[in-house]
């Protein structure tokens, strides 16, 4: 039975930050591509490409079963600078996503007419969420547990409920929504599906024992994947049904749109609870991987000391999650006040992108220098190089649609930042050489 219970919170870790309110807001932008087969398609197609990152990810596990998630997997393939380069770019991934969620929660309560501050609901969310995870990891898993249980479970209902029933929409509304070069539509839908699945592989700092690692870990990500893939697949050809596709276009909660039509108003305040809940799983388990990633690199050396407090009480890493907090509070305030959430959603996708191709390139280093690894989850180089390629075109692709917007900006900020901090004894190094010294 603990093993089972074990398996499950993996699964919800696993599952957590890519159930997001902003993902029913991307779901809904997908339709201005295609409203038929080619979207169910591209976000089968997505959820394929995840399933090869959880595999090469599951693969370094194995190969670490001790280890703190990717910072020792990317350590041992890249090396010390360029390993703390990766980690820190990708903790910056945490407070993005927490950004996009407290805005998207704002929509909601504009959408139902509740008159609150945008900043200060983004501010007590993050607070809530920091206060879970400073009871504790085990109150944190359990409440993480709970909440992505009644989430899916309620969110698969109402999608097989929406299909079965009569839809106001006629069938052929899955025919394509504009007449777009099927090639184009279908590479669109994938690259901006990805988002969907953003932070399946968060799960793998949070082990309980070096064994989770041989299996559940690596089988918690496949399922999680699977289960997102099913779970965003099934919501948008039952909203398919019941909303016409400009109204899913321009919608910033269609899971209300769908409550609604389903349900009338009850249906709307629902839909809002499910949200919070989305939105409350996602940087829940961001801020457990993350608080925990961080103490890691802390433990190091790698940042102060102050990093590597923990409560005697509860065994939270607290100044870990209070530094998490209260940048992701800044972020979530600069978002709320400027409607930065769509450049911010791209910047964490082009980050995840530049991530999973990290990934593949390490499994492919250490089998180079390390051997072949006996596993039914190693999966054959002739599919590793052509995904690292893939994901890596992605990103740029992604870039360069986005070179109007502040995106690039925020990446190249977020990755000097990194890039100064991870490489700051060598600079050091070659500063203090180059120094002329004053003698008298």
């Amino acid at each position: 039975m603990f093993k089972i219970t074990e398996f499950l919170e993996y699964v919800s870790a696993s599952l957590g930050m890519a159930l997001a309110i902003s993902c029913y807001a991307i779901i809904g932008s997908l339709f201005q591509f295609d409203s038929g087969t080619w979207l169910i398609t591209g976000i089968a197609l997505a959820c394929l490409l995840c399933l090869i990152v959880a595999g090469a990810t599951a693969e370094l596990a194995m190969r670490f079963p001790a280890a703190p998630g990717l910072r020792t997997y990317f350590k041992k393939a890249f090396g010390n600078e360029f390993s703390l380069f990766l980690i820190f770019i990708y903790l910056s991934i945490v407070i993005l996503i927490a950004s996009v969620e407290t805005y998207a929660f704002g929509e909601i309560l504009q959408v139902l007419e509740i008159d609150i501050s945008r900043i200060w609901t983004g501010v007590l969310l993050i607070l809530l969420i920091a206060i879970v995870n400073l009871s504790g990891y085990e109150m944190a898993v359990k409440v993480q547990l709970g909440s992505v249980i009644l989430l899916v479970s309620v969110m698969v209902l109402i999608a097989c409920y929406a299909i079965v029933s009569e839809p106001i929409q006629p069938v052929e509304v899955l025919a394509s929504a504009e007449k777009t070069d099927p090639i184009i539509a279908l590479a669109t839908i994938v690259a901006i599906s990805l988002f969907l699945f953003v932070g399946f592989e968060w799960v793998t700092p949070m082990g309980r024992n070096a064994q989770a690692y041989q299996r559940m870990i690596p089988l918690s990500m496949v399922c999680g994947i699977v289960v997102l893939g099913g779970l965003y697949g099934l919501f948008a050809y039952a909203s398919s049904l019941h909303l016409d596709v400009n109204t899913l276009q321009r919608a910033v909660a269609p899971q209300l749109l769908l409550g609604e039509s389903l349900f009338g108003v009850k249906g709307t305040y629902i839909l809002a609870g499910l949200s919070f809940l989305a939105m409350f799983t996602s940087f829940n388990v961001g801020m457990l991987g993350a608080s925990r990633l961080v103490y890691a690199v802390a433990r190091e050396g790698e940042l102060p000391a102050w990093f590597t407090r923990i409560s005697l009480r509860t065994l939270a890493p607290y100044a870990a999650i209070i530094t998490l907090s209260v940048c992701s509070m800044l972020s979530s305030i600069i978002t709320n006040a400027y409607a930065l959430q769509y450049e911010l959603a791209n910047t964490a996708v082009m980050i995840t992108c530049l991530i999973y191709t990290a990934i593949i390139v390490a499994v492919l280093r250490l089998r180079k220098t390390q051997g072949e690894l006996d596993s039914v989850f190693a999966l054959p180089r002739y599919l590793l190089i052509p995904m690292a390629l893939v994901f890596l075109v992605l990103a740029f692709v992604l870039l360069f649609e986005n070179l109007a917007t502040p995106a690039p900006f925020i990446l190249v900020l977020t990755s000097l930042l990194s890039f100064l901090y991870a490489y700051r004894n060598r600079f050091y190094t070659a500063f203090k050489n180059n120094s002329v010294s004053i003698t008298k």
